[in-house]
């Protein structure tokens, strides 16, 4: 299982395709380890919809943060086969 605790892009490096470019990296390094799923947690102040938008499902949420916050929590199944190489696919 690949495990992304923290993923930090500098807020003047936003907007460059650091955090997808890191993100397919981790995610090309799992598969070659061989593994089967990938899961990541997001506070809502963060960010999720990034996530999402690299096919990360919603499995659950923490609620009760400090500040009215949720923790996201999403999951991602490793692609059967591929011809393009890229990403995990959605489950």
């Amino acid at each position: 299982m690949l495990g992304i605790e923290m993923l930090w892009i500098r807020e003047q490096r936003r907007k460059e395709g650091w955090g997808s470019k890191i993100l397919l990296a981790a995610e090309a390094e799992a598969r070659l380890r061989g593994c089967d799923r990938a899961c990541v947690s997001s506070f809502t102040f963060q960010a999720p919809e990034f996530y999402q938008r690299h096919g990360y499902v919603e499995t659950g949420r923490t609620l009760g943060i400090p500040g009215g916050a949720e923790d996201v929590h999403m999951f991602k199944k490793p692609a059967q086969a591929s011809s393009t190489g890229m990403g995990l696919d959605e489950p």
